[in-house]
């Protein structure tokens, strides 16, 4: 239950992000094969840090996620047949 209210709240900060919209919009005009019109400011928000940072924050949550189930599901070998939870 800790995740899903933890993965809700990252969800409403993000999508109060301007940058967020910018990165929606340019991957749903690059998803039908068009490109899509930004501004000079809206082009320095993709290109700067931030967009960078939102980036590489994604790749860091899919990683933790993957690292997270591989650890809790499949490391080590069972000891007890009655438990799997226990090695």
């Amino acid at each position: 239950m800790n995740y899903l209210a933890f993965a809700i709240i990252l969800a409403g900060v993000r999508m109060q992000d301007e940058t967020y919209w910018l990165e929606i919009k340019r991957l749903s005009y690059q998803f039908f094969g068009e490109l899509p019109d930004f501004d000079a400011k809206q082009k320095s928000l993709l290109d700067g840090n931030q967009a960078t940072f939102l980036m590489s924050s994604y790749n860091i949550e899919l990683v933790h996620i993957i690292l997270k189930a591989v650890s809790e599901y499949t490391v080590g070998t069972p000891k007890s047949k009655d438990d799997y939870k226990v090695y």
